[in-house]
């Protein structure tokens, strides 16, 4: 009888243990986008995540070969230079997979390029994007025309691709042209191929890491603080994770890192006061149940 019991106990030990596991893991896991804190409808980073101002057109270019190879988010209607933000995309991951969010980003006044790649981790294929743009904006009959201000050019991608924003920006002469880099769902280096290792500490300029509380074996956040804390003293460094967000958290129209992350463009390369103190001292990002972990470096 007693071994009975023993038995009985142990079993409703293992119960409990499984429905914990359950409710605390593999149901936000499958059910994250169904539960996930909601951004306030009256914070700025609300307003962020809201469609901006202008119409978009979108280009498709060629190689000579007729194949994609890059493609260009426009806002239709202004006339001045634009801010430029070239994008890497993650592991067979396309430009498809982050149409709305391009079209979101570039209703704000930015310029999105992107590439027809999805082995971006190098950082290759964005330096050859970022060639392509300069190169066409220097060009009398260009799509560009003296669009560009370079002066204001920042990179992004996701998962492999936020190691190849990093390492455009690290590693090529072309890098120092960029402003500003971030990194979401950056992979722990242990998932990185030897090409693809990033070197945070040769950053210097703005760096944003985005994570989410799911994405807890590619990108979890003691790895990504790691990166962030290997930083040059002096260079300005965020790390947000989200509750309840996967890795794939950016893909589509880019979910709840979308008004963040318009937000953090819109401070570095416009000199948006508004997106600015987002990412003051007592900002409201601190006061967002929405993410469980703010560091700034």
């Amino acid at each position: 009888m007693n071994i009975m019991w023993i038995l009985l106990v142990i079993l409703a030990v293992i119960f409990v243990t499984l429905l914990l596991l359950c409710s605390v893991i593999f149901l936000p896991l499958f059910l994250g986008s169904k539960i996930k804190s909601p951004i306030s409808r009256g914070s700025a980073e609300y307003s962020f995540s809201r469609e901006g101002e202008y119409q978009i057109e979108t280009h498709i270019i060629e190689d000579a070969e007729r194949r994609e190879r890059f493609i260009l988010y426009n806002p239709v209607g202004p006339t001045e230079t634009l801010p430029v933000i070239v994008w890497g995309n993650g592991t067979a991951a396309l430009p498809k997979n982050y149409d709305a969010l391009h079209r979101h980003l570039a209703s704000w006044g930015f310029l999105v390029m992107n590439t027809f790649n999805s082995e971006t981790g190098t950082g290759e294929p964005l330096k050859e994007a970022l060639c392509y743009l300069l190169e066409e904006n220097e060009k009398p009959g260009g799509i560009l025309k003296k669009h560009i201000d370079t002066e204001r050019i920042g990179c992004a991608g996701h998962s492999q691709g936020s190691t190849g924003a990093i390492n455009l920006h690290t590693n090529y002469q072309e890098g120092g042209y960029i402003k500003t880099v971030v990194s979401i769902a950056l992979p722990a280096l242990r998932w990185c191929d030897p090409e693809d290792v990033y070197a945070p500490e040769k950053i210097s300029v703005p760096f944003l890491i985005l994570t989410g509380t799911l994405d807890f074996i590619i990108s979890p956040y003691r790895k990504c603080l790691a990166a962030l804390h290997r930083l040059q003293s002096g260079v300005e460094g965020w790390f947000l994770e989200a509750r309840y967000c996967a890795h794939t958290e950016i893909q589509g129209d880019g979910g709840k890192y979308r008004g963040i992350l318009t937000a953090w463009f819109r401070y570095h390369l416009m000199e948006d006061e508004t997106a600015r103190e987002i990412f003051g001292m007592q900002g409201e990002l601190y006061k967002n149940a929405g993410w469980r972990r703010v560091y700034k470096r």
